[in-house]
């Protein structure tokens, strides 16, 4: 059964018709993608050119969908990027057994492989661990030993490695010395609120792993007091924050409460949003996981881009090419041997039916992205141009 209704595009503001049926759910895995009209097609509608389209977009504060607001560019087929990067993230890797999440170390270990042989994509410059690099969930031993285990399955990667606390590396633990211990044993206790440069990109690594309930916690004040100062100092700079829980609710936000099932959907910092906010125009992107299922959307001009991570279906990374002018983000599914449906937390075994929302109308969909989450482009505004020399 289908009710019919008038919605309001965020951004467009135009009304489309939109059918909801009595749930968000589904329980079909491979229902038809809906065809949607193409950007230039809505313009024509809506007597929009593409440049007040842009304007628009970007002068927006609610989060709108990547295919309604990507920028498409022309690239020389031998265009060489100034450099590129990966982003792992929620690999889970883990000594207790039997594991939470099936074949997950053996999937690290494909990561470094593949990544040293260039099957996927080219050598990057570094990778960003965006937090999840270990499953950690038995206790403080086994935060040890899984840390153990993850720096043994990565030792043969041929080049930096950046890690970001996520939730998992100190059992919600943000900044307790006994929980976050271990993780300051391994990578430094230098490496929980820091920044680095590549290329004249700032990143800024930033450890949320306690959001939402650490935010108004005095470690939660500390690291949104260190954020504002080099958020400040850096006002000229592009620059890509990346932290492990997402800023923002990247799929519709009362279906995305209800399918992950935890308050950590989203951070609920609205004071860290209300910075990224107020230097917009300096930051690029935001990248997290937490949520396992790969979404990309835009808050205000800024990018929050949300891989699967390789535990869980759908299994994702994510690489980007930096070139002066734009970055190119790609989604990367693991090989079919290593795709592990049992390990949906969206959708079948875990709930009796797999979710879904209005923009993402199979569950699919839901889970991977549509087509333009999962390959496009962000395009740097000209005073964040990035030198080739």
């Amino acid at each position: 059964m289908c009710f019919k209704r008038e919605e309001t595009h965020p951004v467009l503001d135009i009304k489309e018709t939109v059918c909801d049926t009595p749930s968000t759910k589904v329980s079909e895995r491979n229902r038809p993608l809906r065809n949607k009209p193409n950007l230039a097609t809505r313009n024509a509608v809506t007597g929009l050119t593409r440049r007040r389209f842009m304007q628009v977009a970007a002068a927006s504060t609610a989060t709108i969908p990547i295919d309604s607001a990507t920028e498409a560019t022309e690239v020389s087929a031998d265009e060489t990027p100034l450099f590129r990067f990966i982003q792992w993230n929620d690999l889970h890797v883990e000594t207790f057994t039997p594991k939470d999440y099936e074949l997950a170390n053996k999937k690290a270990r494909y990561l470094v492989e593949s990544l040293n042989a260039a099957d996927h994509c080219p050598v990057p410059d570094f990778v960003i661990a965006v937090g999840d690099m270990i499953h950690g969930a038995h206790g403080q031993e086994s935060l040890v030993a899984d840390l153990e285990e993850f720096i043994a399955l990565s030792s043969d990667l041929t080049c930096p490695l950046y890690p970001v606390v996520g939730n998992h590396e100190n059992i919600q633990g943000e900044g307790n010395p006994t929980k976050e211990g271990p993780y300051w044993n391994t990578f430094g206790r230098d490496r929980t609120n820091y920044t680095f440069d590549h290329g004249g990109l700032l990143f800024v690594i930033i450890n949320n792993s306690g959001a939402p309930s650490s935010n108004q916690k005095e470690v939660g004040k500390i690291r949104n007091r260190w954020l504002a100062k080099v958020l400040a100092d850096s006002k000229d700079k592009p620059k890509i924050l990346c932290c492990h829980i997402p800023l923002v609710p990247i799929r519709e936000e009362s279906v995305l409460k209800e399918s992950f099932g935890f308050s950590s959907y989203r951070a609920h910092d609205e004071e860290m949003l209300a910075m990224i906010d107020e230097y917009a125009e300096s930051i690029l992107a935001v990248l997290s996981g937490h949520i396992h299922l790969t979404a990309a959307i835009k808050r205000k001009g800024v990018y929050h881009i949300v891989p699967s991570g390789t535990a869980s279906y759908p299994c994702d990374f994510a690489s980007y090419e930096v070139f002066a002018d734009r970055i190119r983000v790609r989604m990367h599914s693991l090989p079919e041997k290593w795709v592990t449906p049992s390990t949906d937390i969206h959708g079948h075994p875990r709930y009796k039916t797999d979710y879904t929302d209005t923009r993402h109308p199979t569950h699919e969909s839901y889970m991977k992205g549509n087509p333009l989450e999962r390959d496009f482009e962000i395009i740097l505004p000209p005073a964040m141009h990035l030198s080739n020399g």
